[in-house]
């Protein structure tokens, strides 16, 4: 995970794979990255590399926030089989990209922002909306394999490489 020296990791609520990767169980495995603030910046992208075992229900790949209270997170997760944007503004802005997650392959996904622009990329391509109501989030987490509001929605998988930009990447940056 790429961060700032500042920001505290802890992974003792997750278990690791014979490789060292973070093999997360879908029930209580997450890792908590507190002192986070980059999500609060007005552009961003956070992408992660995953290769998940169970896509059903609702599963959480990274959160950045803290509270469930409006304007609180940003967020990337599989709800039903599908990729899902959680960018909670004056209301709740859930974006389903109607793109199928896979259990079968590794797949590179992200989640950018820019202003009111919400962007959404798998394996390099990437696809936006435009939401209404967005605002600065609140809260100082970053978690890995849930939403950073609550100990639920986990993810099930491995999740080796989560990184952040301070910038939109293109789909250029992203293929490289």
């Amino acid at each position: 995970i790429d961060l700032k020296r500042t920001t505290e990791i802890d992974v003792s609520n997750v278990s690791f794979d014979s490789t060292g990767q973070p093999d997360f169980d879908g029930t209580s495995d997450y890792i908590n990255i507190t002192n986070y603030t980059q999500h609060q910046s007005s552009t961003g992208t956070i992408e992660a590399v995953v290769k998940l075992d169970t896509i059903s229900g609702n599963r959480y790949i990274f959160g950045a926030g803290g509270t469930g209270t409006y304007g609180a997170s940003r967020a990337l997760r599989v709800n039903s089989g599908n990729w899902g944007i959680v960018t909670y503004g004056s209301g709740t802005e859930d974006w389903s990209t109607g793109v199928a997650a896979s259990t079968t392959v590794w797949q590179h996904v992200a989640f950018g922002w820019s202003g009111t622009g919400v962007y959404f990329y798998i394996n390099g391509v990437r696809t936006s909306t435009t939401r209404t109501g967005l605002v600065k989030p609140l809260g100082t987490i970053l978690r890995v394999g849930m939403p950073p509001w609550s100990v639920s929605s986990a993810s099930h998988g491995e999740i080796p490489i989560l990184r952040h930009y301070s910038t939109l990447l293109t789909e250029a940056e992203m293929k490289t």
